[in-house]
């Protein structure tokens, strides 16, 4: 999170600072003389924005990638992983191993990287945009449910409706007949 501090009174020609500043990704621009509780209420704010943005990525099929990263180096990051992962999608056995070795990084930076943008485990990154993916395919109704199935890399439609349920809230079943 970028926070600048400018001292009061604010010129004219310091405006576009901090409008350049708000353009480039700060999430705000705070000026001196500050509270420090308006400090603190702010940073409160700002995390509980993040929390919730991530929340909605994970329980709403429709979200993108893009809300959850927090600079452009994140966006590149997720953009290039979500299209690795989505060329190995019907792999049943793709881990964070072998996305590790396909992004070339270790399995710990993957770790890390991932955790710390989206604060999901790799694996649950995986899955997570595997049923984004097969949410995609149901809306479009092109395939059946056990089709989408295997073609998002899951074994089992049994269990790729429980997946489903559990990450959504909805049987895909159902979630084809809303679309």
């Amino acid at each position: 999170y970028i926070l600048k501090f400018r001292k009061l009174p604010l010129r004219y020609q310091d405006y576009p600072n901090s409008l350049d500043g708000l353009k480039i990704g700060a999430d705000e621009y705070i000026t001196k003389p500050y509270s420090i509780d308006y400090l603190k209420a702010r940073i409160e704010n700002l995390l509980e924005n993040r929390k919730k943005i991530r929340e909605s990525y994970k329980y709403s099929p429709e979200s993108t990638i893009e809300v959850i990263a927090h600079s452009k180096a994140d966006e590149d990051f997720l953009n290039k992983l979500v299209e690795t992962i989505h060329a190995h999608l019907n792999e049943v056995n793709l881990d964070v191993d072998a996305l590790a070795l396909m992004m070339n990084m270790s399995r710990a930076t993957l770790y890390r990287k991932v955790k710390s943008i989206s604060e999901l485990t790799p694996n649950d990154f995986i899955r997570l945009i595997r049923l984004k993916k097969a949410a995609e395919l149901l809306r479009n109704k092109e395939y059946r449910i056990n089709e989408i199935a295997f073609i998002v890399g899951f074994n089992s439609s049994s269990y790729f409706s429980k997946c489903f349920y559990k990450q959504f809230g909805v049987l895909p079943k159902d979630f084809e007949r809303s679309k």
